[in-house]
């Protein structure tokens, strides 16, 4: 009789954190209820959150990181994000879409900590682009530079750009870019004064960002972090490479 109270006192535990699970709101529920009272950067937070979980993510192939990876390694690395980019089909579900225009209608309403400068789009006929593309994903050797040529014919194909995204002294960047007409995104990490080159199709992006930096105080540091926020990014309609640099606004506080 003991084991058998035991056993239903255990069972009612767990129907009630089941219960309590189960009733509790989701980050399109909060972010709808936070933009209702006028909270339009928790809003935008959970908006944010919806979209990140109800897409697929791709870490960005990083050349200077597969130094250990043989020729085929990398060409299937460059591959799977090439294909990633240019033939993805969509994959997210009706709260995608709710989110994307929840964070349209905060953005105005918020004053972001990170933003862009950009550069006028240049065109890029083949030569130019299997120059910018060496610089991005082919190794030192010859045979990997053949192969990249089948990347580049099918990048002209395909209509992709390069976008070109520099950091500044001193912040660390967290970016998810996102292609908003196929929930697909690409994640990286950008570090102080370095560049990534990011693959787009013509069509619209959310560069979804937060940054970083480590304030001195004598022997301790403090680091401070922005919120994630959502930049707009507009792409060409013909194979160009664009560049942006990504700064930040803030004040230290006393």
């Amino acid at each position: 009789m003991k084991k058998v109270i035991i056993a239903a006192v255990i069972l009612l535990v767990c129907a009630v954190a089941l219960l309590k699970i189960l009733s509790r709101p989701s980050a399109l529920d909060l972010a709808q209820q936070a933009e209702v009272r006028g909270d339009y950067a928790g809003a935008l937070s959970h908006f944010i959150q919806v979209i990140l979980e109800e897409t697929e993510a791709l870490p960005y192939p990083e050349k200077d990181k597969a130094i250990t990876e043989t020729e085929q390694q990398w060409k299937t690395l460059v591959n799977e994000y090439v294909s990633w980019i240019a033939y993805s089909v969509p994959s997210m579900n009706s709260n995608f879409g709710i989110a994307v225009e929840g964070i349209k209608r905060c953005t105005s309403f918020v004053n972001n900590f990170n933003f862009i400068t950009e550069n006028k789009p240049k065109l890029l006929p083949r030569d130019s682009l299997a120059k910018e593309w060496f610089g991005i994903f082919a190794r030192n050797a010859k045979s990997d530079r053949k192969v990249q040529e089948d990347f580049i014919d099918r990048a002209l194909k395909d209509t992709l750009s390069i976008l070109r995204v520099r950091a500044l002294n001193g912040y660390i960047y967290h970016i998810d870019m996102l292609d908003v007409r196929t929930g697909k995104r690409t994640s990286v990490i950008l570090y102080p004064n370095t560049t990534v080159s990011l693959l787009v199709k013509p069509r619209p992006y959310l560069m979804v960002v937060s940054s970083e930096v480590q304030f001195t105080e004598g022997l301790s540091g403090k680091t401070w972090r922005s919120p994630q926020e959502v930049i707009p990014i507009v792409t060409l309609e013909h194979t160009a490479v664009k560049r942006i640099t990504l700064k930040t606004k803030v004040h230290r506080s006393k």
